[in-house]
């Protein structure tokens, strides 16, 4: 469940008010969680202090989360989210690499001030006993959706959905992770200029070019369904 930047995170009581609090874990505010397909009411936390998720991978071959993370005015993330029996605290609202919007002009948003004293966003999350992202972006590019394009499940793909070819929005970022998938090695971006909110890899981790998209397209029909715009145009030559 995703929490954002509601606005009772300048409220007097909302570190004292646990219901709402996402790093406590008596709710489900700024949570990761798993439910038993068994029993629909069997659920686990499995990270808390997370703003706003917006793409996920499980891995699970390696029993792995990846998670891509929306920041506030900056600081979207790439996490990693490991099979744990302690819950993996992700920071938010006390860490984070981004700032609450309208900083560092108090006088547009005054109630600023006052987040800041309940929320800091803290420029470390190791220093305050926090999981680190594996990759931050500032400023945000929008991210969206994350995908996997290799069988170890080390190299990835992710959406960006902002409107900035400057700041490496309208696009795709790659990035290629080392074998222990706890370093990124390699960052590419290619820019697009249109907004990327979902992809879609084939089973076997092909991409999907001219080539093959008519393929693809009779071998997932129903992905299709419902779209109004294609970024590739076939035409038939027959």
């Amino acid at each position: 469940m995703t929490i954002g930047d509601w606005e009772y995170v300048v409220e007097k009581d909302f570190f004292d008010n646990t219901e709402l609090n996402p790093q406590t874990n008596n709710n489900l505010v700024g949570k990761f969680i798993s439910i038993s397909l068994d029993d629909p009411k069997d659920i686990n936390i499995i990270a808390k202090g997370t703003r706003n998720a917006q793409g996920l991978f499980y891995d699970v071959k390696h029993d792995v989360i990846f998670s891509s993370e929306h920041g506030p005015q900056g600081g979207d993330e790439v996490n990693i989210i490991k099979n744990s029996k302690e819950i993996v605290n992700l920071g938010w609202p006390i860490s984070s690499y981004g700032d609450h919007y309208g900083y560092p002009d108090f006088g547009e948003i005054p109630k600023n001030k006052e987040k800041y004293k309940r929320a800091p966003l803290k420029k470390s999350h190791k220093k305050f006993g926090f999981e680190e992202p594996i990759k931050y972006f500032d400023p945000s590019i929008g991210i969206s959706q994350t995908v996997s394009l290799n069988q170890d499940d080390t190299e990835f793909l992710i959406g960006a959905m902002g409107n900035e070819i400057k700041d490496q929005d309208l696009g795709i970022h790659y990035i290629k992770l080392n074998k222990d998938r706890n370093k990124v090695i390699e960052h590419n971006y290619i820019p697009f200029n249109e907004r990327v909110r979902d992809m879609i890899v084939s089973d076997d981790k092909k991409m999907i070019n001219l080539e093959n998209w008519n393929e693809f397209e009779i071998k997932y029909p129903s992905t299709f369904l419902g779209m109004y715009q294609f970024y590739v145009r076939k035409i038939n030559t027959n």
